[in-house]
């Protein structure tokens, strides 16, 4: 979704010869000489003449007034100022253009340059900070987007800037909470909104249209879609009377008009408004932009609705070109290549739907394998692109936010190789396909952050850097952790500003590393995954992988079945109940309700590991590659047959499962090849840290009686094989000790405690020991 943006330096009346309005570039002129408070007005009024072009819409024009303004900023400010102002509004027409990449490059430049110079208090770094904020929401980098909105806003109230300023960025923080938080996003866009009618007399102001359209997407968002058409209505006839004609704001709100209609199944109303939007950009823009591929995505869903499979095909393949400065080929069949877009996430897009299309058109129609092909190769193309974005996004939560984003296509892509490998063609191929899928759906920040480690090994980075970037990690995750605990404003502000300059020089920091150590690039990226066939090599004879996949859409559970000899796919139901039997499972475990018990255990057994699932006999060891809810179900307690709860007296003598098998448990395949390597490299020599903090009075949590024995009997079975073990028990199981420690020194670790993980803010998770 797109939303409207306030990107840089404001103008309410502008004329080339002069200035009505004007943003300067220093917190205060002081007693400065007349010569230099009239170069400040020029060099403003040079400025405001550039960012008014580009508001206008006027990009060749805008290009041109900058190439002859440059002397004149020269000779005007002839220090590094002039060149950060230049660049910054270089970036301003690069990001109207749809030039992300070009657009940070400059902003980033320009930004250096008043670092270089000192001027860290300038308003001309608000607009630098606005700027870059906006690339990093288009690049899905929220987080740091977000920092860099609030910089911007602290440095505007300490500079005490205007009141519209202030609302410019309100609307930008907007942005950034749209998605994950569409409450608060409102919040701001009305309070920008206020501000914004308080100032201006007259309703046709660009700011106040701003400010309707994006309100008007988070009341479609929420699905209220009469309230968002209404202000949708009010933007649409200010930009009307603003710029009467072909104009990109104009196009934009055209086109979330139809989004609207499309999202009501008002295919007629939606084509119209798209199509309109769709003229007028290209009145604009030419043939290739991203709000061009975006608006022949909207159509392509509108034709996908209608059963139009290749109209639809049409619409996303000419997104795909849009998009692109270079690839030109309107075969459906053709990708390309992912370093050639725009916008990385808008391709990301086209090629999920492209692949939408051809599944849909095989299954409605032709049920040719041909077509489900052309989905597969769209969605290998898209699987290099997500591991190229992931590389772009630096923020953790952000690599996560991209994991959710991403299921869609993983679950689609595990869905159509199977289809393939059932059709009977090269069934091998098709079901490593999925396998390799489904691994890649699991196992990529993991295995990125072992490969990070890794890395840092081979490539023979000196101690002294990898100490120095563990403290930089240290300290950026305690200002987050303070962060997450709501500090006071005034402490919350030293803590933001405190971590922003840490994380930007965290940023340089590993961009300088993968620039001296290219090898350590190299090895940190490498998004290689092993084959089925490397996997089998390192399972134990008498071990065997379930690695399991929930498909949401689809409602099935995938089990692929992998021991040394065997490689078996089983395509489960999951049945209406399944969550509901998990919820039941964990509750009568944790109130000891006997007959809800054998009702839930039994019911996921036959849900996970039915009895047509043919495991030889001489397997006596699983290891669990859970899924999605699967993560929450302790596999040990499910019971091989169902039992009476009249012929329960003594809950020890049911058939646990893992009276069976010993049961051990995985991220990932992947992951799992990882740790076997890795224990075959370890020598016979292996220590092991045991520690259990049994009680836990301070923290409000329950003591873990049991751990202290099981601690003591793993310390006593290492000493009988003369292993050298510490055991760490109650008030020796301090977190000082422990962090005092050099793990690596350590074959096994053995924690026995409780934790705490915090799903939407992972900086508060939690692992108590004793203080």
């Amino acid at each position: 979704m797109t939303y409207f943006i306030n990107r840089s330096l404001r103008v309410n009346v502008f004329l080339l010869t002069g200035c009505l309005y004007l943003i300067f570039l220093h917190s205060s002129i002081g007693q400065e000489s007349q010569k230099k408070i009239e170069d400040r007005l020029a060099i403003d009024s040079l400025a405001d003449a550039v960012q008014q072009l580009i508001t206008s819409g006027q990009y060749e024009e805008a290009e041109q007034f900058l190439q002859t303004i440059n002397a004149d900023l020269s000779q005007l400010m002839p220090d590094l100022a002039s060149n950060a102002l230049l660049l910054n509004l270089e970036g301003s027409l690069a990001l109207a253009t749809g030039k992300i990449e070009t657009a940070e490059e400059k902003c980033e430049s320009a930004l250096q340059l008043l670092i270089q110079k000192g001027l860290q208090e300038d308003l001309l770094l608000t607009s630098i900070y606005k700027n870059l904020g906006v690339i990093n929401w288009f690049m899905g980098n929220n987080r740091e987007a977000l920092e860099l909105h609030l910089k911007a806003l602290s440095l505007q109230q300490k500079l005490k800037v205007d009141s519209l300023n202030l609302a410019d960025t309100y609307n930008n923080i907007g942005l950034v909470y749209a998605n994950e938080d569409p409450d608060k996003a409102l919040q701001y866009y009305t309070d920008a909104l206020a501000i914004y009618r308080t100032v201006y007399n007259d309703e046709n102001n660009p700011s106040i249209a701003i400010a309707y359209n994006n309100i008007a997407l988070i009341n479609q968002q929420k699905q209220n879609y009469n309230a968002a058409l209404r202000d949708l209505e009010k933007a649409l006839l200010i930009w009307q009377a603003l710029y009467p004609g072909n104009h990109p704001n104009t196009a934009f709100v055209l086109a979330s008009m139809g989004k609207v209609y499309l999202d009501k199944n008002s295919q007629e109303s939606a084509n119209e408004y798209l199509n309109r939007a769709l003229t007028m950009y290209q009145a604009v823009y030419g043939d290739r932009h991203p709000e061009i591929a975006n608006i022949h995505n909207l159509l392509g869903n509108v034709a996908l609705q209608a059963q139009s499979f290749d109209e639809a095909l049409t619409h996303f393949q000419t997104a795909l070109v849009a998009n692109s400065p270079f690839f030109s080929d309107m075969n459906p069949f053709s990708n390309p290549p992912i370093q050639v877009g725009y916008r990385a996430d808008l391709m990301l897009s086209s090629l999920i739907l492209k692949a939408e299309a051809f599944e849909s058109k095989h299954l409605n129609k032709t049920l040719r394998p041909l077509d489900l092909r052309g989905a597969l190769t769209a969605l290998e193309t898209a699987d290099l692109l997500v591991s190229q974005i992931r590389i772009q996004r630096a923020n953790v939560q952000d690599k996560l936010s991209l994991g959710v984003l991403s299921g869609e296509l993983y679950e689609d892509a595990v869905r159509i190789s199977l289809l393939l490998h059932n059709g009977g063609l090269r069934r091998k191929y098709y079901a490593e396909k999925a396998f390799y899928f489904v691994e890649r759906s699991k196992a990529a920040l993991l295995l990125s952050a072992i490969n990070d480690s890794k890395a840092k090994s081979f490539a023979n980075i000196p101690p002294e850097v990898i100490e120095e970037e563990k403290q930089i990690k240290e300290n950026i995750s305690f200002l987050e952790q303070k962060l997450a605990n709501k500090p006071e404003p005034s402490i919350e502000q030293i803590y933001r500003d405190e971590l922003f300059t840490l994380a930007r020089h965290y940023a340089s920091f590993v961009e300088e590393l993968e620039s001296q150590y290219p090898a350590y690039f190299q090895l940190k990226y490498n998004t290689n995954l092993p084959t089925i066939k490397q996997i089998k090599q390192v399972i134990g004879k008498n071990s065997a992988i379930l690695n399991y996949f929930v498909a949401e859409k689809s409602r099935r559970i995938y089990l692929f079945y992998l021991d040394k000899n065997q490689f078996k796919i089983y395509d489960l139901p999951k049945g209406d109940n399944f969550e509901r039997y998990i919820t039941g499972l964990l509750n009568a475990m944790n109130y000891q309700k006997e007959e809800l018990f054998l009702q839930t255990s039994s019911y996921l057994r036959e849900c996970v590991l039915p009895n047509f699932v043919q495991i030889p006999a001489r397997i006596i060891q699983l290891s669990i590659i859970p899924d999605g809810r699967l993560f929450q179900v302790p596999f040990e307690t499910l019971l091989t047959t169902k039992v009476s709860p009249k012929k329960t007296d003594d809950f020890s003598e049911l058939p646990f499962l893992i009276k069976h098998y010993a049961i051990s448990y995985d991220y990932s395949a992947g992951l799992f090849y990882e740790n076997q390597n890795k224990a075959l490299e370890i020598s016979d020599s292996q220590a092991a840290l045991i520690c259990a903090p049994v009680k836990f009075q301070n923290k409000g949590l329950q003591s873990l009686a049991a751990t202290a024995q099981e601690g003591q009997q793993i310390d006593s079975i290492f000493k009988t094989n003369t292993q050298s073990t510490k055991l760490l028990l109650y008030d020796q199981a301090l977190e000082a000790t422990i962090k005092a420690e050099d793990l690596k020194n350590f074959t096994y670790l053995h924690f026995a405690k409780h934790g705490y993980v915090d799903e939407t803010q992972p900086a508060l998770s939690q692992t108590p020991l004793q203080p």
